[in-house]
């Protein structure tokens, strides 16, 4: 059996991308697709700045409060205003992927 050419691989990655997008945005994605989709991403080293981005701010936001509520206790951060590093966000992440499932 041969190997897949870079185009065929090429194509097939497009494929897929644009499969989960169209289920997420059709609001058909189950949770196992928004895995897929993360694990995709992450994969693909696509990551964004919660800083330049509202939505992930919201996110952000929505998880500290439900870590808040869960707990009980909060770990203040140790400057004000100061954004979780990617190992956070992909920790996060991950927790939602794995809870998802």
């Amino acid at each position: 059996m041969s190997k897949a050419t870079q185009e065929a691989l090429s194509e097939l990655h497009g494929v897929v991308a644009k499969e989960l997008t169209r289920r997420i945005n059709e609001n058909e994605a189950s949770a196992a697709d928004i895995g897929a989709a993360i694990k995709f991403l992450k994969d693909n080293h696509i990551t964004a700045a919660i800083e330049d981005n509202s939505h992930l701010k919201d996110l952000k936001k929505k998880l500290d409060e439900k870590i808040a509520s869960r707990s009980g206790k909060v770990v203040p951060l140790t400057k004000r205003n100061a954004l979780p590093a990617e190992t956070d966000l992909d920790e996060i992440l991950e927790g939602i992927e794995r809870s998802a499932m």
